[in-house]
């Protein structure tokens, strides 16, 4: 019996050292595989925040171009146009206010009967009144369509009241 035992007892060791060094490899490998998911998902989020920050930058930059862009387009062309019209109206030539002033009032009070006289005014002589009737048109336009909305500066505001009276 003593040479069983002898003879059992480091088999048995070995089996339970070689169980041991098994279960040891497989909660490493474990651990490994719980290291390398953990990383994915971590990968996996940082990719659906850069989607989600890219999607942001797309609408963004769609908002821009629907809403922005255009508007701010025909607010500087307005801007320009208005600030040509205060400059001739304190210049100190006179025949340019009289010029002016004609050529907005002619918009008003002409007969549109004769087609082909008021298209080649418009074309001509009338153009700058009547571009400046469109661009006033196209920004308010655009204040209607566009969310943000619209604060006028006092200028152009006083400079619209010069206009009309």
């Amino acid at each position: 019996m003593y040479e069983l035992i002898r003879l059992i007892g480091p088999a048995i060791v070995g089996c339970i050292s070689g169980v041991m060094g098994a279960l040891l490899a497989a909660r490493l490998r474990i651990n490994e595989f719980e290291k390398q998911f953990e990383f994915r998902i971590k990968e996996l989020a940082k990719q659906i925040e850069f989607k989600r920050l890219e999607e942001g930058e797309r609408e963004a930059v769609t908002i821009r171009m629907t809403y922005i862009d255009p508007f701010r387009t025909c607010a500087s062309d307005l801007l320009t146009r208005m600030s040509e019209i205060s400059h001739l109206l304190t210049s100190e030539n006179d025949s340019d206010r009289k010029h002016l002033r004609e050529s907005y009032e002619r918009i008003v009070t002409d007969n549109r009967d004769d087609e082909r006289e008021l298209a080649i005014w418009c074309n001509y002589g009338g153009h700058y009144a009547v571009s400046t009737i469109y661009l006033t048109a196209l920004f308010f336009c655009q204040t209607q369509q566009d969310p943000v909305g619209v604060a006028l500066h006092k200028n152009q505001v006083r400079l619209w009241g010069s206009l009309t009276q």
